[in-house]
């Protein structure tokens, strides 16, 4: 094929390639249980602003009517929240480039003992967004650590599960926030607090959510459906012409040539240049060694023969030599040890012992002798 015609090949593709780029990608669907949770009550202790760790629901059973993990959402006096809940969902297979078309939130009824339902309704909880305040599994604590509630951006009332035993909440709008915006988590709280009555879930890790979403352009995590890019293995048309597209590749500023006019159609055998020797005209391609660099031998002899006749000694510096382990020679006669002998003492002479033991004698007497 030629230059031309793989020019307007490739237009026709991109033209092919691009509305089917274009199409929106399948829906998906995800199950995922809740990360985290919260449940908080009118008469929680308040945990004091020194202390690490929230302090336990020490109510229990005996008051609030919630087993220990549970979540709980009550009314006790008209017009007053008593009890209220919190979950959070990461939503990590929808990603933040993701469009949710429906997501719906499934929380489980809680049943046996140390959990009391009174005037248990679905249209009584509805669900909320949370603030950014934020939530890590309390359990009974004061209403002054939970977040707050904006319930006047979005609020959506349970309805009840096909087999009774839980509320589901429709929450598609906040949802797809979480994807584009802040994910803070929903709130179960009171949907009316006209009446008392207490609905108790079971713990967060049983709350689930179903979500619908479209992943975005930028979320494919197949690699199958990752196109990938394939290159043309010929380098050289019918013509016998290298094409400049394909086999132009640069190498250093390395320029291939050009093709021998000599040489068969489709193939064709490019003249390189040579560097130091050239290779044989008639020799095939395929038993044909790789040339040698001739190195230019005027260059590296004239280096080595410097190289070593500055190693070599010269007569003066053998002069030189010679005259300094003379001079070496000379100072140690000179300078040896400076030490004299000690020169052994003379003999004393028969005369000299008389007159010591004559001295000694007249020394002897005059101290005996009587004094005057």
């Amino acid at each position: 094929m030629s230059r031309t015609g793989r020019m307007l090949a490739a237009v026709v593709l991109t033209g092919a390639v691009v509305p089917l780029g274009a199409l929106p990608a399948h829906a998906e669907t995800s199950t995922e249980v809740a990360s985290n949770g919260a449940y908080f009550y009118s008469a929680g202790i308040d945990k004091p602003e020194q202390s690490p760790a929230q302090p336990p629901n020490i109510t229990g059973d005996r008051t609030d009517g919630v087993a220990a993990g549970h979540l709980g959402v009550a009314v006790r006096l008209p017009g007053q929240e008593d009890k209220k809940s919190f979950l959070f969902f990461d939503l990590l297979e929808v990603g933040f480039d993701g469009v949710v078309s429906k997501a719906v939130v499934t929380v489980p009824l809680a049943d046996g003992e140390g959990n009391t339902q009174m005037n248990p309704a679905p249209e009584r909880v509805k669900a909320c967004p949370a603030d950014a305040t934020g939530f890590a599994s309390e359990d009974g604590a004061s209403f002054a650590q939970a977040p707050k509630t904006m319930c006047d951006v979005f609020s959506v009332v349970a309805a009840p599960s096909a087999d009774g035993k839980a509320y589901t909440f429709d929450i598609t709008t906040m949802a797809a926030s979480w994807v584009t915006e802040a994910n803070n988590g929903m709130a179960l709280v009171p949907a009316d607090t006209a009446s008392p009555f207490q609905v108790v879930f079971k713990p967060f890790s049983e709350a689930s959510i179903d979500v619908e979403y479209t992943p975005g352009a930028d979320s494919l995590t197949d690699v199958e459906d990752i196109p990938v890019e394939e290159f043309p293995t010929e380098p050289f048309d019918d013509s016998g012409t290298v094409d400049s597209g394909t086999a132009g590749l640069d190498a250093g500023g390395f320029d291939s040539g050009s093709v021998d006019a000599g040489a068969p159609a489709g193939f064709g055998t490019a003249d390189l240049p040579a560097i130091g020797s050239e290779l044989p005209e008639t020799a095939d391609a395929a038993d044909t060694p790789e040339p040698a660099i001739a190195a230019d031998e005027s260059v590296p002899t004239r280096t080595v023969a410097a190289f070593s006749e500055s190693l070599s000694p010269t007569p003066g510096l053998v002069i030189g030599g010679v005259l300094l382990l003379v001079l070496l020679a000379a100072l140690s006669l000179i300078m040896g040890d400076p030490r004299t002998p000690a020169v052994a003492a003379a003999r004393p002479t028969r005369l000299s012992q008389a007159l010591q033991s004559r001295d000694r004698i007249r020394g002897l007497m005059s101290q005996s002798s009587p004094r005057s």
